[in-house]
Order: C-alpha cells, then structure tokens, then sequence
C-alpha cells in the first residue's frame, strides 16, 4: 500500500500493467512461454523451472519485445519471432541480476540457480 495524498493506493508490480501499457501481449508471451518451456525441459533444476516459468509475465522480457516490434511496424519492417524471442531472452540475464541484487533469495540453492543460470 502507498500514501499518495491521505489516500491509500494499492501498489501494483510492473507485470500487473503490461496490458494497461502495451496492449494485446498475447503474442509475446506466447513467444516467452515456448522459451519457458523449451528451457525448462533442458535444464532440470526446479528452481530454475520457476525462474523459466515466470518470463512470460515480466515487464523486462516482453517490452523490448513488443517496443522493437511497433519500431520495425512504424517504418514497415516486420519482425520476426526469432528475432524478438532473442530480445527477450537476453532480458534473462537483467532480470535475474535485479532478483539477486534486490530481492537477495534466501534459499542458497535459488540463489546460486540465479548466479550460475545456465544459458
């Protein structure tokens, strides 16, 4: 909850406003989700399961994608999946710094899943 001039105001988390923000996403998260499952099924840690399994909802995985996707629309590019796939893979490495410098996991085995990810 946050105060914001005597009133209460739930916080919500950035995830919560991806559609308020970017509109349909259901392209883009079903892009992460393959990837989410894809890597899933190759690496077997459970923790990194979870971490794999929340990339279809996190902010910092779908708006590059859907901003790089509304650039190359803007000046009649069409980008492909492959291509916005890797940007929001590559958005991996970020959001998983932002979880073990900010959020600091206290289960060691999470924590050391998030240093030593796999890719």
């Amino acid at each position: 909850m946050v105060e914001n001039g005597g009133i209460m105001k739930k916080k919500k988390s950035s995830s919560a406003i991806l559609g308020d923000l970017y509109g349909d996403i259901r392209k883009y998260q079903r892009i992460m989700k393959e990837s989410a499952i894809y890597l899933a099924k190759k690496y077997s840690n459970k923790n990194l399961k979870t971490i794999f399994s929340t990339m279809p909802t996190k902010m910092i995985t779908i708006a590059p994608m859907v901003l790089c996707d509304s650039t190359a629309k803007d000046i009649g590019v069409k980008c492909s999946d492959e291509i916005l796939k890797a940007l929001g893979m590559s958005m991996l490495w970020i959001s998983t710094h932002d979880d073990v410098v900010d959020e600091m996991p206290r289960d060691r085995n999470y924590l050391s899943s998030l240093v030593y990810l796999p890719i």
